[in-house]
């Protein structure tokens, strides 16, 4: 099944549970009429002093990083350049774990912590390579141009594709 196929799914499923929405589409405040929620958005979070807690703050490192992704391969795309080099190198970085650290594209900041909630490492780089896909999936989805979709729905299923195998590598 590809990330195409499954970010489908997963927009069926949206339409029961609408916190789905900012999973699929973390880059647009609005989506099918519907606020989309995040934590720095939610008046809940915003009253509530505390800290984030991990998850959500990789959550949301991993939006912001895909985000500026997208947006510098929209530049380059627009400067006449090819994306599909910084696509590649932000696929090598995120689909190839370096000494048990987090993966992550070495040209963009990566999350300020180095602990997480009690995930294994093997589950956490899946998480963080799935969540990648599915963000680079919804840019191939919503960009009109043909080059821009085609680079981004590759790199959606190579980091698909990855944390898939880095998913099963440890059963």
């Amino acid at each position: 099944m590809s990330v195409s196929q499954t970010t489908r799914i997963l927009e069926l499923i949206a339409h029961l549970d609408p916190r789905l929405w900012e999973i699929l589409y973390p880059h647009q405040p609005v989506l099918a009429g519907q606020a989309v929620r995040s934590a720095e958005s939610d008046p809940e979070t915003r009253l509530n002093p505390q800290p984030l807690p991990p998850r959500d703050l990789l959550r949301l490192a991993i939006q912001r990083t895909a985000n500026s992704v997208a947006v510098a391969a929209v530049a380059v795309h627009a400067a006449g350049q090819s994306v599909q080099k910084v696509l590649q190198e932000v696929g090598d970085d995120w689909c190839t774990p370096v000494d048990g650290r987090l993966p992550w594209p070495r040209h963009w900041p990566a999350p300020p912590f180095s602990r997480f909630d009690p995930i294994d490492h093997d589950t956490l780089v899946a998480a963080v390579q799935a969540q990648a896909a599915l963000a680079f999936q919804s840019y191939a989805n919503g960009v009109a141009d043909k080059q821009l979709s085609t680079g981004f729905a590759a790199l959606a299923d190579r980091l698909f594709k990855a944390a898939a195998e880095e998913n099963t590598s440890d059963r």
